[in-house]
This record gives structure tokens, sequence and C-alpha cells, in this order.
């Protein structure tokens, strides 16, 4: 009796051991839009960043699963990144440092003025001031089916701020037409699984 008491409270205490699988992204399924046109979770959580020329809507004729997906469209080809950033809260980092996470979406790109304009990225800044990052998205610029990408990579012990992008129209100069689907950010055991 005393050893499962002990070996609840571990799990109870760590919170992290039962969380393999579990996405960190809310609304990461893109059912649903909040009244400013952002998914879902704290209004802090989710950002439009590069101009504000950037459409956000869902769409019920093009997703991978579930009822909708997210459907973005930058026309706007100045000097700005377009996409969305969804950042984690301060007070989680601590319990993901150290640990192996998965970054992946399903994404339709529909067009890009530049290949690997559309895609998904982490980008974390440690302490000390250095910046890592990490991309995936499409290598062309032509109409795409749905395909999956992922990252994955470990949070340092000095993050000092966690962020993941939805590129649009990433780079100076580019418009893009793209769908996104099943955004996750999982933690993964030490198979990689």
């Amino acid at each position: 009796m005393y050893k499962a008491f002990l070996c609840l409270w571990a799990i109870v205490v760590t919170g992290t051991a039962l969380a393999v699988g579990t996405n960190l992204i809310p609304e990461g399924d893109f059912e649903n839009l909040r009244t400013d046109k952002m998914p879902g979770g704290p209004e802090w959580a989710w950002r439009n960043n590069g101009s504000k020329k950037l459409q956000v809507e869902l769409s019920s004729s093009e997703k991978h699963s579930g009822s909708n997906s997210l459907h973005l469209t930058d026309t706007d080809n100045g000097n700005s990144n377009d996409g969305l950033t969804w950042m984690m809260a301060g007070n989680e980092l601590p319990n993901w440092s150290g640990k192996p996470l998965r970054l992946s979406c399903w994404i339709k790109q529909v067009k890009s003025s530049a290949a690997k304009s559309v895609g998904i990225s982490y980008w974390l800044k440690r302490k000390n001031g250095k910046i890592e990052t990490g991309f995936a998205g499409p290598d062309s610029t032509g109409e795409t089916d749905w395909t999956e990408y992922n990252l994955q990579f470990t949070i340092p012990p000095d993050t000092e701020l966690f962020l993941v992008f939805l590129h649009c129209a990433n780079g100076w100069g580019n418009d893009a037409e793209a769908f996104f689907d099943d955004l996750t950010l999982t933690p993964v055991d030490a198979s990689g699984k």
C-alpha cells in the first residue's frame, strides 16, 4: 500500500510523467477561432506576426481532420514575415526543460512566391541571449497535398522564451496561401515516440 501511494505521489508531483503525447498547444486542431480571429487558448498566447493584411479564417472545405482547418492568406508582398505566433507561458517552461518535444503540423500549400515561405518553426531564446530555431515546410512554390511536417528538439534548461510560428509568407517580399491543421507540440519518450 505504501509503495502504491509513493508511485501515485511521484506521478502527481512530477505532472509531466503522464504527459507523453499530450498536445501543449490549445486548439491546435483549429476547430474554432476566438472573436479576435485567433485560435483558442489564452488571449496572450496567439499573435499575428507581421502585417495586419494577413487573412485568418477557418475552412470547412479544406481540412486534414475534424470539421475545419486554419486558412492563412498573405497578399502583402512588403517587408513583413506574415503568420501566427504561439507563445508558451513562462511558468510552463521549467516543466519541459531538458525534455524532448515534437512540433508537428499538417499543411496544404495553395501557392507561395518562394519555396520554404510556408511552414512551421520554433524559436527559443536562452538566458545568455543565444537563439535556437528550426523550420519545416514545403520546398516548392506550387500547390501541395496535405503533408505532415515535424521538428524534434529539446528545450534547454536556461530557456526564457519559447515561440511556435505558423508561417504563411516567411521572408520579405513573399506572399502565399496555405491551410494548417492538427498543430501539436507533444512530449516524446526516450525512444522518440
